[in-house]
């Protein structure tokens, strides 16, 4: 139990505590920082890292901290949370997935963890303190004043730009911590789990580097609507509690979402050859469908050749390309109608190669 984040961000028993992590300026001589809130609870227990915004256009997360916030119950809890609901100001500041600098290659800050870079990067080599990008000094305050403070950690994403999640990601065996990582998946209660071992530079990557069990809710996107917003930050909030629970944090049961669950590792995209206007077939809406909610299924299946969306010229009004899904398994995203460029992801469908069901 890493009680020592009290000596760092000092908060009595029972109470909690904001945190301002400074990082550096921006133009209007404003002071970027990074921002922490700390419960500390009435009873000893673990510190759970709740972390969103890693990439700035991926916000609804925020919303899910506001309302844990306002609900917990410090008396009610064993141990800490720990939570950064805008892990990336700078990139969230202009509603963009990546941090907006002039550099090509050091932007993405879920690219980027620890912050350091250990090894040469054409011709760079190593980090030098004058060679250090805006994205990699705020990762470092994340990695060297947060990450290392907790013993759990849930790092939030969704998607954007028009498109839609449903999934969580956890870690392989082979690179989980002590089998937690994927513990905390299936507690979270989402139907559909995503196994990815492509960690590197990533932040949930990095705890495990450490020690730290880790997953990441991918559930929902940004500029959906009130009422699907609504639906993803129910999920969230009611898995993090789960979460919790499965840890022995908080009160009451776990309350998954499905009875069972499809656990896959191939991930196929679906994206159109040329640009013009989508219609979609699945919409993101059917990812959230009352039965799916209900636990009646676990989300859309899919087959090989079944027609996801078209794509029409919006000069010429005639019908372009027909997008179709390439192998069978289970729709884990999705694009809302409108304007699409050629190359854009569109839908991914969780493969039934590969995959099993999980009781």
């Amino acid at each position: 139990m890493k009680s020592r984040v009290f000596d760092e961000y000092p908060v009595k028993q029972g109470e909690s505590g904001f945190f301002q992590l400074d990082v550096t300026s921006n133009l209007y001589g404003q002071t970027i920082f990074v921002p922490l809130h700390v419960v500390r609870g009435a009873k000893q227990g673990p510190t759970l890292l709740l972390m969103a915004t890693v990439h700035g256009n991926e916000h609804p997360p925020i919303r899910t901290m506001y309302e844990l916030l306002r609900s917990l119950r410090p008396e009610d809890l064993s141990g800490s949370i720990m939570l950064v609901p805008v892990a990336n100001p700078a990139a969230f500041a202009r509603d963009k997935r990546r941090t907006p600098e002039i550099d090509i290659d050091f932007t993405n800050m879920n690219r980027v963890f620890p912050g350091r870079r250990s090894t040469p990067a054409f011709g760079e080599g190593q980090s030098q303190p004058s060679d250090v990008t805006l994205t990699e000094w705020i990762t470092q305050v994340i990695a060297d004043r947060v990450i290392p403070y907790c013993d759990f950690m849930m790092d939030f994403h969704c998607h954007a730009e028009g498109c839609c999640l449903s999934e969580s990601i956890c870690p392989p065996p082979e690179e989980d911590v002590n089998g937690m990582g994927k513990s905390m998946a299936v507690a979270f209660g989402w139907g559909i789990i995503h196994e990815d071992s492509s960690s590197c530079g990533t932040a949930s990557g990095f705890a495990r580097s450490l020690g730290i069990p880790s997953f990441s809710p991918e559930i929902g996107g940004s500029e959906m609507g009130s009422r699907l917003e609504s639906v993803f930050i129910d999920i969230q909030v009611q898995g993090t509690l789960n979460v919790m629970r499965r840890l022995g944090m908080y009160p009451g049961e776990i309350r998954p979402f499905v009875k069972d669950r499809f656990v896959y590792r191939q991930c196929p995209k679906v994206r159109p050859t040329v640009s013009g206007y989508l219609v979609s077939r699945i919409t993101p809406e059917m990812l959230y469908s009352d039965d799916i909610l209900s636990g009646k299924r676990l989300g859309v299946k899919v087959s090989p050749g079944v027609l996801l969306g078209e794509v029409f010229d919006p000069y010429s009004l005639k019908l372009v390309e027909e997008l179709t899904c390439p192998v069978g398994g289970l729709l884990y995203m999705s694009r809302r109608d409108g304007p699409v460029l050629a190359g854009s992801l569109v839908y991914g469908i969780a493969a039934d190669q590969g995959g099993r069901i999980e009781k």
